[in-house]
């Protein structure tokens, strides 16, 4: 009984680790905060769309961001038609996914959600239309569930899956070493 116990604890703490290094992963690759990110999973995973998806999306985003902070007057003018005033970008996503989810549905919503996101924009809107583009209210429903992790708790996470797949490469490489012999 101990021994499952046991299994069963490494097992939920690996399968928080990994969660957690997904939510970190996808912080680094959008610039968005784990608590905008995991809130963002949540959404996903009801929608039917991965967090790959939207993290993708999200990152073409966060470069019309940055251009039209550099300068181009291409960007400011697709982010003033999607209603972003903002330069943070979690406030920034929040503001256009708002504008995409009250464009009529159909080519109005899809071209704007394009405009955001790319040629796939037109894949996430499920997921935009999952929580009417109210990214402030997602965050704080899923916070108020329990359903979000910090920055912190991210980071950690993802060292502690890496601590564990390298104790898992070197527990591989120890059985090579002895079932090698036995197979000559």
């Amino acid at each position: 009984a101990a021994v499952g116990a046991a299994i069963q604890l490494f097992n939920l703490t690996k399968a928080a680790a990994d969660y957690g290094s997904e939510i970190f992963d996808a912080t680094e690759k959008t610039g968005l905060s784990a608590e905008a990110i995991s809130s963002i999973k949540v959404a996903a995973d009801q929608a039917g769309t991965s967090l790959e998806t939207v993290t993708g999306g999200v990152a073409k985003f966060s470069k019309l961001i940055g251009e039209a902070g550099d300068g181009s007057a291409a960007a400011q003018g697709k982010l003033a038609k999607l209603g972003v005033t903002s330069n943070d970008l979690d406030t920034a996503l929040g503001q256009a996914l708002t504008t995409i989810a009250r464009y009529p549905p159909g080519v109005q919503q899809m071209t704007a959600a394009q405009i955001a996101f790319g040629k796939s924009g037109a894949d996430l809107l499920p997921f935009i239309k999952s929580f009417d583009g109210d990214l402030p209210g997602l965050i704080a429903k899923c916070k108020e569930l329990g359903l979000t992790i910090d920055n912190e708790t991210a980071r950690a996470a993802d060292n502690f899956a890496d601590t564990l797949d390298t104790l898992s490469a070197q527990a591989a490489a120890t059985g090579r070493v002895f079932v090698g012999p036995l197979m000559n």
